[in-house]
């Protein structure tokens, strides 16, 4: 699974936002349009671009050649003039990096750079075993390594943040319920669901996350696809 990962050129996205503006989707022109700042708007556009990027060297097809309309909680879709399926595609975008990712079963794709002060989040949103995760390195001395413990667990908390939204982007429900009643399972990666009232009723969902850590791991990105087979391939993109 090919990811392109675009570090932001702000500067260069707004100075030619009216042109470059033409060549994303009418829903990503619309979203941008009601973005009011300049790094905000820059980013989105910039994911939006990068999305037509992967396209076209994943499938070989041209703006002319498609439609990227919104489905269910405005996750993108492909549709390809020529043929009736449509392709799956995701994107994301966070602290100045945009990702992209186009496949023929569904993606979900989270790239973020933001931590999570006094792990506040971790502990109201985070289902029982991430929680543990964290804590377990909050708990530990980092001996012998030019780190603080708060570093590393918040690598861990951009890590599992990027694998909740990832699957949730992946079968296109969005944030719209409690994120403590799935977890992925540290061995396999595959998504684990609870019930709320029911922690020892796991259920497996045939949903596999793999997460990486980029930029001397001050980003995290994960991957959710319905199938355990499958590695990420990191593409730079340095030009749109």
């Amino acid at each position: 699974m090919n990811v392109y990962i675009y570090h932001i050129d702000n500067e260069y996205i707004t100075a030619n936002e009216c042109e470059l503006i033409n060549k994303v989707s009418a829903a990503r022109r619309e979203k941008v349009a009601g973005l009011k700042n300049p790094a905000v708007r820059a980013e989105s556009l910039a994911a939006g671009l990068l999305l037509e990027y992967a396209i076209y060297k994943e499938k070989g097809l041209t703006s002319e050649e498609y439609e990227i309309t919104e489905g269910k909680n405005k996750k993108p879709e492909i549709l390809v003039h020529s043929v009736e399926d449509s392709i799956c595609c995701n994107l994301s975008h966070s602290g100045g990096y945009a990702a992209a990712a186009v496949g023929d079963m569904p993606i979900g794709i989270d790239i973020e750079t933001k931590s999570d002060k006094e792990f506040k989040v971790t502990r109201r949103m985070f289902s029982d075993p991430e929680r543990e995760r964290v804590e377990r390195i909050l708990k530990k001395e980092c001996g012998g390594v030019d780190m603080s413990v708060e570093e590393e667990a918040a690598k861990m908390f951009r890590d599992i943040w990027t694998e909740k939204e990832a699957y949730l982007k992946c079968t296109g429900e969005g944030i719209t319920g409690s994120l403590k009643t799935f977890y992925k399972d540290e061995e396999t990666g595959e998504i684990i669901k609870y019930p709320a009232a029911d922690k020892e009723k796991n259920i497996r969902t045939g949903y596999y996350v793999r997460t990486v850590r980029l930029y001397d791991e001050s980003c995290s990105l994960s991957v959710c696809m319905p199938s355990e087979n499958f590695m990420l391939d990191i593409v730079t993109v340095h030009d749109l």
